[in-house]
This record gives C-alpha cells, sequence and structure tokens, in this order.
C-alpha cells in the first residue's frame, strides 16, 4: 500500500495574499467507497448511536439541564455539571491533572479582573475516545456578580472551581456527542421538557442594581470624609486601586457593603501610607454631584448603616 503525502514541514508559511499551492489527494473516489454494504453498516450504526444518546439522556433529570435560548428561539439545552458528574462513570471517564493559568485582564474603561483557564486531556474507556479540551470562567461572571454579597477577591476559589466544572462539561459533553441535543431526543428518552430551568436574559443593571454595592448617599458621604481629611480624589482612586482594585471613573459606586466600612475607616485616618506614593495617571474620577465641601460638617446620611 502506498504511504499518503504528509506534510512538508519545511515549507513556508502561506498567508492570505498568496496564492493557494496545489493539493492533491489520494485514494479511492467516494462514490467507489459508498457501497450498499456501506451504508447498510452505516445506516445501522446510526440507529446504535440514537440508543446510546437515549441511555445518556435516561441518566439525566430535567434538573441537571438549562435552556439558553432567547425570547423565542427554539430550545438550546446543556447539560450542566451535575449532570456530566453522572456520567463520569458509565462513560468510564479518566483525566490526568489539568493545566490552570491565572490570568488578569482590563475592561474598556480599565477595571481589572481575572480569568481562570483549565486545559487538559479527558479520556472515555467505555467510547474509546479521548481528546485536549479547556474551560475558563472570569471573576466577571454574571452568576457570581448576582450574588449578594460576593465579591472576586474573596471569591476567588468560586471562579476557579467554575472554571474547572466548565472543562469537564466540555470535555465529557463532546466527547459523549451530547451538546445542544435535539429537544425531540429528550422528549424520546422520557424527560419533561417544561421542567427545565430556562435562563432570563435581561437588561444588565448597574453595580448599585445588582444589590451589594454602596448607596449614593453612603458614596457622598466617603467623598465628603475624605474631602474633611484633605484625601483628593488621584490620592482616594490610588487607595481603592491598589487595595481593592477597583479603577475608573465609577470606582467609589462600585464599592461593596461589605468594604466600605474599612474604606471609610481608613480614608478618616487620612492615608497616611499611601500619600507617599505617586497618584495614577488614569482613572482618578470626580467626586459624585453634591458630595459636602471640605467645609460642610459631615455627619452620617439619615437612615444610613455604617
Amino acid at each position: 500500500m502506498q504511504k499518503p503525502n504528509t506534510p512538508d514541514l519545511e515549507r513556508p508559511v502561506i498567508d492570505e495574499d498568496t496564492d493557494l499551492l496545489p493539493f492533491e489527494e489520494e485514494g479511492p473516489q467516494l462514490p467507489q467507497v459508498i457501497t450498499e454494504d456501506f451504508l447498510v453498516q452505516f445506516e445501522k450504526g446510526i440507529d446504535r448511536y440514537k440508543r446510546f444518546l437515549s441511555a445518556i439522556f435516561r441518566l439525566s433529570t430535567p434538573t441537571h439541564w438549562i435552556n439558553h435560548a432567547r425570547g423565542d428561539e427554539p430550545p438550546k439545552l446543556y447539560l450542566q455539571s451535575p449532570g456530566i458528574e453522572g456520567l463520569m462513570n458509565p462513560l468510564g471517564v479518566s483525566y490526568e491533572k489539568p493545566d490552570i493559568k491565572k490570568e488578569w485582564r482590563k475592561t474598556k474603561d480599565g477595571e481589572e479582573f481575572y480569568v481562570y483557564h483549565v486545559e487538559g486531556i479527558v479520556s472515555s474507556a467505555t467510547l474509546g475516545r479521548h481528546g485536549w479540551y479547556v474551560g475558563a470562567c472570569t471573576s466577571r461572571d454574571q452568576f457570581f456578580i448576582r450574588r449578594p454579597g460576593w465579591n472576586a477577591e474573596e471569591g476567588e476559589e468560586d471562579i476557579l472551581k467554575a472554571a474547572l466544572s466548565n472543562w469537564l462539561v466540555n470535555a465529557i459533553s463532546r466527547l459523549a456527542g451530547i451538546r445542544s441535543p435535539d429537544p425531540e431526543l429528550l422528549k424520546a428518552a422520557g424527560l419533561d421538557l417544561s421542567r427545565i430551568q430556562r435562563i432570563e436574559y435581561g437588561a444588565s443593571k448597574t453595580p448599585r442594581e445588582e444589590g451589594n454595592k454602596i448607596s449614593e448617599a453612603q458614596e457622598k458621604r466617603l467623598w465628603g470624609i475624605a474631602r474633611a481629611q484633605k484625601v483628593d480624589s488621584a490620592l482616594l482612586h490610588g487607595f481603592l486601586k491598589e487595595k481593592y482594585r477597583l479603577v475608573g471613573d465609577d470606582a467609589t459606586a462600585r464599592i461593596t457593603l461589605k468594604d466600605y466600612n474599612a474604606i471609610v475607616e481608613a480614608v478618616q485616618k487620612g492615608l497616611p501610607e499611601f500619600r507617599a506614593k505617586p497618584a495614577p495617571g488614569n482613572g482618578q474620577g470626580t467626586a459624585p454631584a453634591g458630595a459636602p465641601e471640605p467645609d460642610v460638617p459631615v455627619g452620617r446620611v439619615p437612615g444610613e448603616e455604617g
């Protein structure tokens, strides 16, 4: 049997402006391969594969699935982590320790956030298949941001666990061929589609609408204290950036309720440890309209806690 051509590794890379080199295929032409016997065996294989998918779906429950469809779109069903974990034993899933990397990024507004990347090989002994897969999760993930009191600094372990979970979900769903399945196949397997949760994609909320950020009154009080202690905008924003990774003109509006009292206490002391440090050149921000001037007595806003 003639050995097929292998790529010439020393051949120059072809860019988009270069004419493609001719490519010669070897082996029998497609009509010669697709014989009557081939089709019969192939169709039998499809029937067996559908029975396999039905068995896989019967190992799950409606609560294991999520519907990501928007509006009037047809269902877009995805198997979540608990359902994926239930497939690991039947599919004989195994994997070695994956590579885990943390990457810092910035939004267009200069706000810093981090992403955990997970990469590695996952195998299925039952299916005789393996592959290299990736998973990731960001500290801006809406699932976590919408949790009252959650913050990216203390919730870093949540992001790491979610990245690992996303890696396994991606790997096993691809190995088993069950990404975004036909809803009719789930129905045929006995799952009640009406019990599958649907994600509602509403308009994005402001930091304060998320419920874990300080109020406008608390923000104004902080600026009033800062002015009384001669802590200018550059100094306050430099402190928030270094200690709490809050940057941008709205940094003070994104202070969490959990951190507010500690920030107020630090500002009341005048931030002496930060006065000798150079102020950042960008993202200094400005005090909100209506914040007290230095000669205005600073007191607690009525009805405000902390």
